[in-house]
């Protein structure tokens, strides 16, 4: 139940997945983003869950995980900073 009522599993496929999808013209390449993206996020998880099993004693030091959170967080503003850039060039052609 945890990932089916998870929220962020909805926003971040259908808004952010299903948004970028856009870009492509073709069926077929959606297609393709859609499983590139799909595996990927498998992959993504599966590597996620073995690194933070095999690092978990080193990850229960407090200046580590205040670390962690550091560029876990100026990750996500570069991230947030890209898809605005990327989003503001689509409206503006949208305008023209």
């Amino acid at each position: 139940s945890f990932t089916w009522l998870n929220p962020h599993v909805y926003i971040d496929t259908i808004f952010l997945i299903g948004g970028y999808s856009t870009k492509f013209d073709t069926n077929m390449n959606k297609f393709i983003f859609g499983v590139g993206a799909g595996v990927l996020s498998a992959l993504w998880f599966y590597s996620l869950s073995i690194c933070s099993s095999k690092s978990s004693i080193f990850l229960r030091k407090d200046r580590v995980s205040m670390s962690v959170s550091l560029i876990s967080g100026l990750l996500l503003a570069y991230l947030v900073y890209e898809l605005g850039i990327d989003s503001y060039g689509e409206y503006d052609d949208y305008i023209k």
